[in-house]
Formats: C-alpha cells, sequence, structure tokens
C-alpha cells in the first residue's frame, strides 16, 4: 500500500478534502471573457476556506455547460488518492481531538456529579 503524505497541505486544504465540498461563495468574474455565444455567462466561485477558484460556463437557459477550477498551489497531491478516512485522521491528529473529547468528557461528569471512568 502507498503510503499518504500529508505534507504541505494546510488545515484549510484537509477540511475541504475532509468533507469532500468545499464553502463556495460568488466572487466577480475578472479573469474568464465573456463568451461568445448569446445569454452564456460565466458564473466564478471561491472556497471560503481553501481559496479555490469554480468556473462554471452557463448557458441561456442556466445549464452548467463546463466547469473549470483553479486550485491554491499546494492543495493537489501527487501521492495517490487520499481517503476521506485518511483526512479525518489526519485532522484528528493536528487538533489532538481525542484529548479535547475526553477532556469535555470529564468536565461534564464533574458536572453532573459523576466520577469519571477511567
Amino acid at each position: 500500500m502507498e503510503e499518504v503524505s500529508f505534507e504541505g497541505l494546510t488545515d484549510e486544504f484537509v477540511l475541504c478534502r475532509m468533507y469532500r465540498s468545499h464553502a463556495w461563495f460568488e466572487v466577480p468574474n475578472d479573469t474568464k471573457e465573456k463568451p461568445e455565444l448569446p445569454g452564456w455567462y460565466w458564473m466564478v466561485q471561491q472556497c471560503a476556506r481553501c481559496t479555490t477558484l469554480r468556473y462554471d460556463l452557463c448557458d441561456s437557459n442556466h445549464d452548467v455547460q463546463h466547469r473549470d477550477y483553479d486550485y491554491v498551489d499546494g492543495y493537489q497531491v501527487d501521492s495517490g488518492r487520499i481517503s476521506t478516512r485518511e483526512m479525518r485522521q489526519e485532522w484528528a491528529e493536528r487538533h489532538r481531538v481525542e484529548e479535547v473529547i475526553d477532556t469535555q468528557r470529564t468536565k461534564r461528569k464533574k458536572k453532573n456529579g459523576k466520577k469519571p471512568r477511567r
């Protein structure tokens, strides 16, 4: 099995890959030329987390006819496909999620008058 490398992946990149989705918002079209076909237009969106740009070429019926992405340097990984589970594991290790969950459980039990289990 090929070893997975997270080197160079920022937290924002890991989140977008972990959720298998970007947090899109619309931005002005400053890069794509207006299509020559009447009624056609580019809809441009940017991810709030990783700043990837998505370009949708829409026809006069507002159907997407073509889609392009402009990924930020470092977003695309050369070491093969990284699974969603591996992304969650990476996120948990980076943010010490298990320690935080254990601390929250302990506080909650103390508040309710119960002794925490070991």
